[in-house]
């Protein structure tokens, strides 16, 4: 490809004998890679003679690691490199071949190695070649053995020392090959003990093992399932299959029974033994180990000698839930073989792009409506009347899911997103149909991410725009790839295919009168946005100070509730009919009605509206004001106590009655701080299994506690902090409610 290309034009440049085809390398060659010297732990100055260290050795292996210091105790080459030198090996040798750009890091790297190091410096002018040369993929470690005369041995030498350690040594081609046989017969003795090989169908072709517990995994179950649905085309294609679900525990029968009625498959149980002789059987790449046993392995006979081998182990689950029968077999080959022409497709597509949304151009075209009342437009005809074009990648989920904070849920903790998606919906139809009035020249394509046609024809039934018909989702998924984007909206240039904006949705948010959405009209935006946000601020700010002069200015002892913890405008508050709502998250409290150290105080609270979470409480006077918006609320900061309507089930109607008895001085051995703290539902202060509700967490609260209340919109309180007849009695007649305590 294009790396061997720019390798092939270096060696024009710059003649070199070393290449991986088996030509001779000699040691003026290693001296002109690894430089004239080599980083040395133990020489006199710290470096011995490249020419010299490599001249008698029969094997060289270069070890290409990004793995830092604190990771080489653990590293399988760098062990097996100590052991064999500490115990008079001497005939081979391993260079250590950073791949840092760093100097920082190199030197961290490469602290207190036993393996010689190709400096820093000579790095910089040779590592891209040599990455070239051993097919170095990126920062992925690699250990390339070559022999004397410079020949290639293997590329796998990581894999191969992962596996069998100091057994591996000389590490020549005979002794690989060795290993190679005896994995070979280990693999064919274990399968014949576990799944009785002799008795697979003498015509299959392949066997799929499923690894797994008795208990399958939620993952282990759904790759079995997509297994069993691909079983019937795999054969098809590709001859015939033996799969088994390999139980890996000991095989009672119950837990066999188990698995083989969670998995669909024919299952078959193993001790501890085989199974460990197994993964050691079937350790063929450089990333596999003993301990991550993998869910899925793939074994192809040959045809000619009847041998199995193993086609792929660690990554085939995944790439069969990815590719499914296309990636068949799973193997590193197939994967990069669907890379590949994914690549090329790709190249197409942005060449495409570039001449009048060509890249959108598939069967009957774009699609408008749903059903059989569906009409189809050229792509090149959508180009010709449009300027712009927003590629919506949405969802039906997405486009028609309810907005659920509206019923009840805690916005902190929206569940999947849908609300922002329902509003986006919205906002996007709105924009469009106004641009569309006011003739501009835009166009929306949505493009599917629907699980089914039934979900494609709700999205498109009353959607106002175009859309990739749903049968072209392969080209509905490379088009995400070519614009690296899961969902959302990117508006290109009609004529040319020039990306416009990639946050197309937020640009139709913004409006119509910011058309055509690009970097100049968003800036534009921005600065309206700025300034429409400190207008509204100033607004919210002179209510707020508006509602706290109206508190202030009633006669006679009066609470007077201020925002705590939020931004302006998060506290709704109608002082007059004593009732609290929250424009978003936040935290009020009457920090002028503080219970003092030996008083006792008590306050009601109806529950208006609870179709969002809220909490009430008490707080001290050490709570800071914070007017920026905040995830914590009263009960989860310090130096607070609250009930929470999520745990406790409050409805409209509900009254809540608060009580607090403050110790003169703290006993910071007790839990609790001393305090007792008091929670009634309508009256009863067994409702919540017991008087004492929780941890108070008051520690600190050595001046008293006062009455705070956590919302977000969605939650509506009306608050009795004496100013009426209390609707239920207190614990005890020697409780006072809390206007007897305000200044």
């Amino acid at each position: 490809g294009a790396g061997k290309r720019e390798f092939l034009r270096h060696l024009r440049r710059k003649p070199l004998r070393f290449t991986v085809v088996g030509r001779a390398m000699g040691s003026a060659a290693f001296t002109r890679w690894f430089g004239r010297d080599l980083l040395t732990r133990g020489a006199a100055d710290g470096l011995s003679q490249t020419k010299q260290l490599l001249s008698s050795k029969p094997i060289v292996g270069l070890y290409f690691s990004d793995s830092m210091s604190e990771h080489h105790a653990e590293d399988r080459v760098l062990q097996t490199y100590s052991t064999l030198k500490e115990s008079g090996k001497d005939d081979f040798e391993f260079i250590f071949v950073s791949l840092h750009s760093s100097p920082v890091d190199f030197e961290d790297q490469c602290s207190g190695l036993d393996m010689p190091v190709v400096p820093f410096e000579q790095l910089r002018s040779t590592l891209s070649d040599m990455k070239t040369v051993f097919c170095v993929d990126g920062n992925r470690r690699r250990l390339s053995l070559v022999d004397c005369d410079g020949k290639l041995i293997t590329n796998d030498g990581l894999a191969l020392v992962s596996q069998y350690g100091e057994s591996l040594y000389p590490f020549t081609k005979e002794r690989i090959e060795t290993i190679a046989l005896e994995k070979q017969r280990a693999l064919e003795e274990c399968l014949h003990r576990i799944i009785g090989i002799e008795k697979i169908d003498a015509e299959a072709r392949h066997i799929i093992l499923v690894l797994g517990p008795a208990k399958l995994s939620p993952f282990v179950s759904n790759a079995a399932r997509r297994l069993r649905a691909l079983l019937g085309e795999l054969e098809a294609r590709h001859g015939p299959a033996a799969v088994r679900y390999l139980v890996w525990e000991d095989s009672a029968r119950p837990a066999a029974d188990a698995a083989d009625a969670a998995s669909g498959l024919p299952v078959v149980g193993t001790d501890r033994l085989l199974r460990g002789r197994l993964l050691d059987a079937l350790c063929t790449q450089p990333d596999f180990s003993p301990a991550a046993t993998p869910e899925l392995v793939v074994l192809t006979r040959d045809r000619d000698s009847g041998a199995w081998t193993v086609t792929s182990t660690t990554e085939a689950c995944h790439r069969m839930m990815l590719y499914g029968l296309g990636g068949f077999p799973w193997s590193d080959a197939a994967a990069a073989a669907i890379q590949e022409a994914e690549e090329r497709r790709l190249q197409e597509l942005r060449a495409a792009a570039a001449s009048s949304l060509g890249h959108l151009r598939a069967g009957r075209g774009l699609q408008r409506g749903a059903g059989s009342s569906a009409t189809f437009e050229d792509a090149g005809a959508v180009a010709a009347r449009s300027d712009a074009v927003g590629l919506y990648f949405t969802s039906w989920y997405w486009l028609n899911t309810p907005n659920r904070a509206r019923r009840g849920a805690d916005v902190r903790h929206p569940e999947g997103g849908d609300a922002e998606a329902s509003l986006a919906r919205h906002t996007v139809t709105s924009c469009y149909e106004a641009l569309r009035a006011a003739g501009r020249r835009f166009e929306v394509v949505y493009i599917s991410a629907d699980s089914s046609q039934a979900e494609f024809d709700q999205s498109m039934c009353a959607a106002p725009w175009l859309a990739l018909p749903y049968e072209h989702r392969e080209l509905a998924q490379d088009l995400r790839k070519l614009y690296q984007v899961n969902s959302g909206m990117i508006i290109v240039d009609a004529s040319n295919g020039r990306i416009i904006n990639y946050e197309g949705r937020m640009a139709l948010e913004c409006g119509a009168d910011y058309w055509p959405f690009d970097d100049a009209a968003m800036e534009r935006a921005r600065t309206d946005e700025l300034k429409l946000e400190q207008r509204r601020r100033e607004e919210e700010r002179a209510v707020e100070t508006a509602e706290i002069a109206l508190q202030e200015a009633r006669p006679g002892p009066k609470a007077v509730l201020r925002r705590l913890r939020g931004p302006f405008g998060s506290m709704v508050l109608a002082s007059g009919e004593r009732r609290l709502g929250f424009g978003s998250f936040a935290t009020v409290g009457a920090a002028n009605c503080v219970v003092p150290p030996g008083g006792k105080g008590y306050y009601e609270v109806e529950i208006v509206e609870c179709t969002a979470a809220g909490q009430v409480g008490w707080a001290s006077d050490i709570t800071e004001v914070w007017d920026k918006p905040t995830l914590l609320g009263i009960g989860e900061m310090e130096g607070s106590w609250a009930a929470d309507s999520r745990s406790q089930g409050w409805m409209p109607g509900d009254v809540l009655g608060l009580a607090v008895s403050v110790p003169v001085e703290q006993d910071h051995d007790d839990p609790d701080g001393g305090f007792a703290i008091w929670l009634a539902l309508n009256g009863d202060f067994d409702a919540f299994d017991g008087s004492t509700v929780g941890d108070s967490d008051l520690y600190g609260a050595d001046r008293g506690v006062f009455p705070a209340v956590t919302g977000q919109p969605g939650f509506t309180v009306k608050y009795n902090f004496g100013e009426a007849p209390f609707k239920h009695a207190p614990p005890a007649p020697d409780f006072q409610p809390l206007l007897a305590f305000c200044k």
